[in-house]
């Protein structure tokens, strides 16, 4: 599987304007790509790219939420449990290497995996950290 990424544009056309695609890296720049017109190993020709603010640089989980929607690194999710509704922000472990979860309300780290394995508990995408940062501050009591 070819890894997807996704960041907020910084061109004059789209600026600010999340782009989804595969990803470039060169020095400080990053560009999402979108279409390879050509391809072989001495050059490639790119018809469709955008550069991106590599702060806001994240990869598909390859986990879909509720409604289907893929779930991207820095994607905030409304997690509704029997009790509450918690917010929680969708990270990168380097330690461990895997996706996890965290809630600035409880303070605590979880795997994504288990929000899969124990899947009575539904979960949607409600924005990102990037667009949306003062939704991990609203906690529904």
């Amino acid at each position: 599987m070819i890894p997807k990424f996704r960041g907020l544009s910084i061109d004059e056309n789209s600026k600010g304007k999340m782009q989804y695609g595969y990803l470039i890296v060169d020095d400080n720049q990053a560009f999402i790509i979108n279409e390879v017109i050509e391809a072989n190993e001495q050059y490639i020709t790119i018809g469709s790219w955008c550069p991106i603010d590599l702060k806001t640089v994240g990869q598909s989980t390859g986990v879909k939420d509720k409604n289907d929607k893929e779930i991207f690194k820095g994607d905030i999710l409304a997690l509704e449990t029997d009790e509450e509704l918690i917010n929680v922000e969708v990270f990168w472990d380097e330690k461990h290497t895997l996706f996890m979860v965290t809630s600035k309300k409880y303070h605590e780290k979880a795997p994504l995996a288990e929000l899969l394995d124990y899947n009575s508990y539904p979960f949607k995408i409600i924005g990102n950290i990037y667009e949306n940062p003062e939704l991990l501050e609203l906690e529904v009591e």
